[in-house]
């Protein structure tokens, strides 16, 4: 899910706290796409986007110049981007809607999206050579990063109903 659905939604309960739905029929494929919400509602995806194109371009500029940026600068910096994308998105939302910008954000939203970010990237081959270069050259890394961040993403949505923003908040 990206940032912009996620801060479109920070404002709002999230659906475990709020009234049950009325019992009008769904339109087809709505229900399994709710299912799976929580596996992909924390995951930055403008931010994953930025990392792998800059990943992918890294070993582009090593070839050109000779020498290149380490993935853990790449890495950080992003996660530092997620928040701020995200606080800017929210603005950005607020703005075009014409009401009052107040930056009233709770924490949760933005510490689950970096938090997920920094998962999610390990999976990106590579990567992992920011810890050790040998775990790089272990495609086998990988595959835990990626299966650690689908228990991570699902995690993360099950302790939104106790860390994210009450309903009387909103």
């Amino acid at each position: 899910m990206s940032l912009a659905t996620l801060a479109r939604d920070m404002r709002q309960p999230s659906p475990s706290v709020q009234a049950p739905r009325d019992m009008a029929p769904q339109p087809a494929g709505t229900a399994k796409r709710e299912e799976f919400d929580g596996l992909v509602k924390y995951i930055p995806t403008e931010t994953v986007t930025i990392f792998v194109a800059i990943c992918s371009a890294r070993s582009a500029v090593e070839t050109i110049t000779g020498g290149g940026f380490p993935y853990l600068w790449i890495y950080l910096a992003c996660a530092a981007l997620t928040p701020i994308l995200l606080v800017l998105i929210a603005v950005g939302r607020k703005r075009s809607a014409e009401r009052p910008v107040q930056l009233d954000l709770h924490w949760w939203p933005l510490a689950a999206a970096t938090f997920a970010f920094l998962i999610w990237a390990l999976s990106v081959p590579g990567v992992t050579s920011i810890f050790s270069p040998t775990l790089a050259k272990q495609d086998a890394w990988g595959v835990v990063a990626g299966v650690g961040a689908l228990i991570v993403s699902g995690v993360l949505s099950l302790l939104e109903p106790v860390c994210g923003p009450r309903p009387s908040a909103v």
